[in-house]
Order: C-alpha cells, then sequence, then structure tokens
C-alpha cells in the first residue's frame, strides 16, 4: 500500500514536471519600485485568458501562453498597478517593479478590494501587512503581530494580555509558526505577553485556518507563514523606536555596489531591568540585598545575494532569549558567628534558528528552492540555595542546587518547486527530511548538606531523536470558467521508538464562482501531528515542553471540513462567513495532577489520549481602502474532548472552548499625518478546572476535592484600546525621513478581565473561595519612532 501511493505520487510528479502541453512560459519577479524587496502575493493576471497566479514568498510568478500578444496586469494591495503588454513567441522572463501608493485612484481602489486574490482556489487563509499592524492599539507601546491576528476570525487568545493564539479551540502547540519557512519553537517574550516577531524585520505574514494546503503539514490548527525584509539594495536604510519597556533597532541596506548583495537587521532588547536597577540598588544595604534580572531580546539578521536573474542565495539568523532570575543575600551575626545565606531562582529560554537557501529559475519555468535550516528551543529553571557560616577558628558550608531542562533542535533539508506548467494547471510540490533530538526534562542535582553529598543528573534516558519526511504535491487548476480547485496530496513518514508511521494526507480545496462578486469555498484535510507540546495550560508561564510522538503516545490526527462564501459587498466592503468541523484522533490532555518537571516519571505516563471534536461559525467584515479601513468579526465555535481516564470518559469541554467572541479593529486616516486606531473585543470565558470542596486529612492537611474536568467558567472578556498616530510635519524634519509618535490606552474603561484564578480555603466550612486577578486595568502607553 505505501509503496503503490508513492509511486503514485511519483507518476504525478513525472508527468507535471514534463512541459507537455507546449505551452510557452512567462515568468519573473515582481518586486518594489523603491527598495526590489519580493512582493508577495501580488496578483498577475492575463487579460486575454483571464488566467491569474500569485507570486511566491519570493515574489516569482509563472504564466503558461500560446503564441500570440498579451496584456498582463499585476497588482497588489498597497501599490499602483503596472501593466505588461508582450507577444508570445518564446518563453520569456520579465521583472515588474511596483510603485508603493500615496493616493488611491479610483481604478485602483477596485483592484485594492481584493478581486484577484478571492479568486485563489484555497479559503480561510488571512493576510496581515506589517504596516498596517503598526496602526493599531499598542501594548506598553509596542507593535504586535500576534496581538492583531488574535482580532481575527477563529483566532483567540488564552489569557489576558498574551501573546500565545488558539485557532479554531486547538492548543498553542497545534499552531506551526515559520520564520523564512524554519519553524519557531519559543513564541513569545515576557511570560507570554509579546510575541518573539518584531514588526519592523517583517515583510508579509499569512495565517492558513485548518485546511491549509500540502505544502505544510505536521501540526492540526493552523500555520503562521511569516517572511522577513531582504533589505534596501538602494539605500541605506532604518528606523528606531523606544517606548515605556522596550527599544528597536531596524537597518538594511545595500552590501555591495552593484546592489546585488543586501542585508536586513533588526533588534529588540526590554530595560525592565535597567529602569528597576536604581530602586534596587536604593532599597538594599549591608544586612540584606536583593537583585532582579528581568530583560528580553530578540534579533533578525538576513543576508540576501543575486548571483544572477535566475540564481540567488539567502542567509538567515533569529535568537531570542528572555532571561527572569531573582537573588537574594541576608548577613546577620550570631553569638560571634557570621551567616552569609544566599538564594537564587529563576527562567531562561532561548530560541535560535539558522538558514540557508538556494533558489533557480530553470530555463523552462520552474521555480526550484533548496534549503538547509536548524531552529533550537531550550528551557532552563534553577534554584540555588547557599550558606556560609564564619567564626573565629572555622567556617562551614553548605549548598542546595537544582536545575531543570528541556531542549528541542531540528535539523532540516527541503527541495520545493513551483511553475506552471499550462494556463489552467499551477503545480507545486517538494520533499523535506527533519530531524528532530528531544529532551524533554533533564534535572541536576547538587547537594552538600551535612554528611549528605550529592550530584545526580536524572531524565537522560528520556531523550529521543526522531526523523520526519515528507512528500507533497498540489495543483491549482480551473475545472471550468467558475470552478478553481487546489487538490493536494502530503505523504510523512515518522520514525521513532521502536515504530514507523506512515501518513498519507489528502488535501481539496474548491472554489465556485457564484457570479462576478461571489465565490463559494469548500476545503477538506487531513492532517498529523507527531510532535507535543506540553504545558501549563492556565497561565502564561512559559514551561513549555516538546515531546515526540512514541510507540505508545501516537500522533494526533484531525480531519477538518468547511464550507464559506465571500464577496465584494461594493465601496471597498468584503464579507466572509464559514462553517467548519473538525474531528480529532488521539488528542492529547494531561492526566489528573500531572507534573511535568517531574523527571522521576516518565512524560509518556503523564498524558492521556482519546478523540475531540472542534466546530463552529466565522463571520467576517472587512473595508480595505478610503479613510476608514478595519474589520470585524464574529466567531462562535465549541470544542470538546473524550478521553478515558479523565472526567470519567465522559465528554469535557477542551480549555479553550469559547461560544462567543467578536472582534474588532479600525484605522481611521484624520489627514495625511494623523490616524486615530480603535480595538474592541468580548469574548464568553473559557473553562478552568476549580476544586468543589475540601477535607481534612488524617494527618489534618487540606485536601482539595475536584469535581468534573473544566468545570468552571472564566468570567466574560470586554476591552477597548485606542491609539493615535502623529508623524511630524516634512518641512520641519532635518536628517530624519519620517518621525512619529504613538498614544495608545489598553483597555479603557478599565474592565477586570480575569487574568487567572485564585483557590483559598473558606474559614469555618469545607467551601472554597474562587477569586480571579486582573492585570492590565487602564494602561497608556507612548512610543517614539524615527524612520532614516
Amino acid at each position: 500500500m505505501r509503496k503503490s501511493l508513492f509511486g503514485v505520487l511519483l507518476l504525478t510528479l513525472l508527468f507535471f514536471t514534463s512541459n507537455i502541453f507546449g505551452q510557452y512560459q512567462l515568468h519573473g519577479f515582481v518586486e518594489k519600485v523603491s527598495s526590489s524587496e519580493a512582493v508577495i502575493g501580488a496578483v498577475v493576471r492575463c487579460l486575454e485568458t483571464d488566467q491569474n497566479t500569485i507570486t511566491n514568498n519570493f515574489g516569482f510568478y509563472s504564466l503558461a501562453l500560446n503564441r500570440g500578444s498579451y496584456t498582463i496586469v499585476y497588482s497588489s494591495s498597497g501599490f499602483y498597478t503596472d501593466t505588461l503588454r508582450i507577444t508570445m513567441d518564446a518563453s520569456q522572463s520579465h521583472k515588474v517593479y511596483l510603485k508603493e501608493l500615496t493616493e488611491l485612484s479610483s481604478t485602483q481602489k477596485q483592484i485594492e478590494s481584493g478581486e484577484g486574490e478571492t479568486k485563489q482556489a484555497q479559503g480561510n487563509t488571512q493576510s496581515l501587512a506589517a504596516d498596517k499592524v503598526g496602526k493599531l492599539p499598542l501594548l506598553l507601546g509596542e507593535v504586535d503581530v500576534i496581538k492583531t491576528a488574535q482580532l481575527l476570525p477563529g483566532v483567540k487568545n488564552g489569557t489576558e494580555g498574551s501573546s500565545g493564539f488558539y485557532v479554531r479551540g486547538g492548543g498553542r502547540g497545534q499552531n506551526l509558526l515559520l520564520l523564512d519557512g524554519v519553524p519557531v519553537y519559543s513564541q513569545n517574550h515576557l511570560f507570554g505577553f509579546f510575541s518573539v516577531f518584531n514588526n519592523e524585520s517583517l515583510n508579509d505574514m499569512q495565517l492558513y485556518k485548518g485546511s491549509f494546503p500540502a505544502r505544510f503539514g505536521g501540526r492540526l490548527s493552523s500555520v503562521l507563514d511569516v517572511s522577513l525584509k531582504e533589505g534596501n539594495n538602494q539605500q541605506v536604510q532604518g528606523s528606531a523606536s523606544i517606548g515605556p519597556i522596550m527599544a528597536r533597532l531596524n537597518v538594511d541596506g545595500p552590501l555591495s555596489q552593484d546592489g546585488r548583495t543586501t542585508f536586513a537587521f533588526s533588534g529588540r532588547r526590554s530595560y525592565i531591568d535597567l529602569l528597576l536597577r536604581p530602586f534596587i540598588n536604593a532599597a538594599n544595604s549591608d544586612s540584606g540585598a536583593f537583585g532582579l534580572d528581568f530583560r528580553f531580546y530578540d534579533l533578525n539578521a538576513k543576508i540576501n545575494h543575486r548571483i544572477n536573474e535566475s540564481n540567488r542565495l539567502y542567509f538567515s539568523y533569529y535568537q531570542s532569549k528572555d532571561v527572569f532570575g531573582v537573588r537574594s543575600s541576608f548577613s546577620d551575626s550570631f553569638r560571634g558567628s557570621l551567616q552569609d545565606l544566599t538564594l537564587e531562582t529563576g527562567l531562561q529560554w532561548v530560541g535560535n534558528t539558522g538558514l540557508a537557501r538556494y533558489t533557480r529559475v530553470q530555463d523552462n519555468g520552474i521555480f526550484a528552492s533548496y534549503s538547509a535550516s536548524y531552529t533550537r528551543y531550550k528551557l532552563n529553571t534553577y534554584t540555588n540555595l547557599s550558606s556560609v557560616t564564619t567564626n573565629d577558628s572555622t567556617t562551614t558550608a553548605w549548598h542546595f542546587k537544582e536545575a531543570f531542562r528541556s531542549s528541542l533542535a531540528d535539523i532540516n533539508l527541503s527541495a520545493d518547486y513551483d511553475f506552471k506548467p499550462s494556463p489552467h494547471h499551477h503545480v507545486r510540490y517538494g520533499a523535506s527530511t527533519t530531524f528532530h533530538l528531544f529532551k524533554p526534562g533533564i534535572r541536576d542535582l547538587d547537594i552538600q548538606l551535612g554528611g549528605r553529598v550529592e550530584d545526580t543528573t536524572t531524565g537522560t534516558n528520556q531523550n529521543l531523536n526522531t526523523i520526519e519526511n515528507a512528500l507533497y504535491i498540489e495543483d491549482i487548476f480551473q475545472i471550468n470558467k467558475g470552478t478553481k480547485a487546489n487538490v493536494g496530496l502530503r505523504l510523512m513518514h515518522y520514525g521513532t521508538q521502536n515504530r514507523q508511521y506512515f501518513f498519507p494526507e489528502p488535501r481539496l480545496a474548491l472554489n465556485e464562482e457564484l457570479d462576478s462578486h461571489w465565490i463559494l469555498h469548500l476545503s477538506y484535510a487531513l492532517t498529523n501531528q507527531p510532535i507535543h507540546l506540553l504545558a501549563n495550560s492556565n497561565t502564561g508561564l512559559p514551561i513549555d515542553i516538546w515531546a515526540p510522538a512514541t510507540d505508545v503516545i501516537r500522533p494526533q490526527a484531525g480531519h477538518q471540513i468547511s464550507l464559506g462564501l465571500n464577496g465584494d459587498l461594493g465601496k471597498g466592503y468584503r464579507f466572509t462567513g464559514e462553517v467548519y468541523y473538525r474531528w480529532l484522533r488521539n488528542a492529547i490532555d494531561y492526566a489528573p495532577g500531572a507534573n511535568f518537571l517531574d523527571v522521576q516519571t516518565n512524560w509518556q505516563e503523564k498524558i492521556l489520549q482519546g478523540d475531540g471534536e472542534n466546530y463552529g461559525l466565522e463571520l467576517f467584515l472587512q473595508k480595505g481602502f478610503g479613510d476608514l479601513t478595519g474589520w470585524a468579526s464574529y466567531t462562535f465555535y465549541y470544542a470538546t474532548r473524550t478521553i478515558d481516564g479523565i472526567n470519567n470518559g465522559r465528554r469535557y469541554f477542551f480549555r479553550y472552548d469559547q461560544r462567543h467572541n467578536f472582534s474588532t479593529a479600525w484605522n481611521y486616516e484624520l489627514d495625511e499625518r494623523k490616524s486615530l486606531g480603535f480595538t474592541g473585543v468580548f469574548g464568553t470565558g473559557f473553562p478552568i478546572t476549580v476544586p468543589v470542596g475540601q477535607y481534612n486529612d488524617l494527618d489534618g492537611n487540606v485536601v482539595f476535592e475536584y469535581g468534573s474536568k473544566n468545570n468552571f467558567r472564566m468570567s466574560n472578556f470586554f476591552r477597548l484600546d485606542l491609539n493615535f498616530v502623529v508623524h511630524r510635519s516634512k518641512a520641519k524634519l532635518a536628517w530624519a525621513k519620517d518621525v512619529w509618535y504613538n498614544f495608545s490606552i489598553y483597555n479603557v474603561t478599565a474592565y477586570a478581565n480575569p487574568f487567572l484564578y485564585q483557590i483559598q480555603q473558606r474559614d469555618g466550612s469545607n467551601g472554597v473561595v474562587v477569586s480571579k486577578l486582573t492585570l492590565f486595568r487602564f494602561v497608556p502607553s507612548f512610543s517614539y519612532n524615527i524612520a532614516f
């Protein structure tokens, strides 16, 4: 069976890669006129044949045309259109430069509405332009693309202020985050309040929900595909920003005089530790001292080299690090002895990615991309307690040191191909191999206390290396004049501990044009996820542990079917509505009382697997041009699980089940220098598990008694945010290209949204008190920004 499936895929590849149709190829790149960076997702359309395509993540496009004369129109949101008149008597290559918009003409407004893009056969896809994200309200002065994505239908945040996101009732670990095609496992900063993506470094971002194309795999809920800037090839430029808790710097430009080599660099650093240090030092004394190390940073670096028009090299590197540490020391004199006591405890988590990529446009118009990448995620927690006692004749010392380490590293090799073999087919295919190196949990213990001396390391027996292979092919083709389909197949192999898994994953997306304005979408996808995220789901703390599928814990599987409708309402408004149903197999949840920091017990004994259901309705209204732009979304969904060993095997609501959510985001251009941003969110509460009572055991200790799983709903969530951006007059600028100020108020109404719930004993009875903890009630912020 497996051999036949691979044989069918191979024959299909050979069929499409042989140019049997006899058409000529028109291909090339669409780039920005100001910087020569790729324009991703630009619509390339032939007026005479009505065929269209969109540029890929490198700005490449390809059309198959017969002999004759044609008019090719290039368009993209935020750019003026361009037109190319060509005569095809041989294959041709054309690079087109699009100019950024300064004003919208009536013709451009029609194209800005996304007319061409809606005809692509892939529903449930959202695009977020980095330049539009910065006009929305900010938390603590920081632009955050993930928080903007949380305002889209079907995408929600887990706790107040967090940058974790949950798609259609799935867990955070079911989202695939790609940075220039490389998975990112460290997703948040500052205990989850900020995402790891620096908006200044981003070129484009695409979010696929559920039924994503065959070229993506390994996750169940969504794919967030983020592309970094390549760098301006004409001049060095940059921007800088400073806000209440962090500063940012972005610089890019040419590295060679001919502009063939460019670079892009961006970095951020928080300075909470620097702000608090003078106050902490002033409070310290000779008898006691307190220290706080609370900071994070990230940096992105990319080099792009154009060997020639057909061959290019890309090198990129990303690193992020968060540090939270507390150090306390005390000195005391007692009966002629001096005792020094020191306590250190903290968390550190680090993320890295590295990428080398070579792309080539072959003579037959096939775009080929070959890459090698490395990504790593590391988590460290530590507690160190030491004491030194000194008297006139002796010195005694003891210490207790404990550390927990967890990490995941990936090494990936991949090859991807993209071309148009005929006017009615757009084919993508490729293969990849990923080596996963798991260290789920290692505990180091170093004790020297009196006569007890211990120096041990446990948990290394749970280390495991696995391999993931994939072959895929997908074809966007025109069935008839009004029907377009994306049919794909992904074959995945996963080799793990004493077990080999093979998964065929069919994908299907259909677009049916009801008329010139409305399109009906139907899609189905089967996906499998062979790696699992074990995380504390009740707080935003970054205790994330990645673990592999094994011969005991199977990969998760998800089937999703969705039906949607989108269309043009006129005057710049577009509407999208979609219903979906997803059923899960081998869905994971945590066994009662599971503690993943305890390495004495194998992590496989701490999770259970069963079935799940996610289904819902999503409505989305968007206005794409004019002085007022933005959107409003409504989501209604259920997320349930049925797992033996949890809730007595009865069905229960999953942690990210939310019945109703309404989100809206708008920006109004007051004039050419001032804009006003507004966001609003209302959501019903997520379910959590709380005690239903308490009792005293035989030793008199208080024991909480729990009822069913997720037996309590958090209170409803409501928030309104405002943002005001003002740019300085061009006449008042000296050396800078632009200077602007951003004033934001987060949670204008100071509504008490729940961050987490605390459980307390009720005096004099067997009951318990559940009280909520609230953060971020009316948070004003200001940032100062310069472009040079």
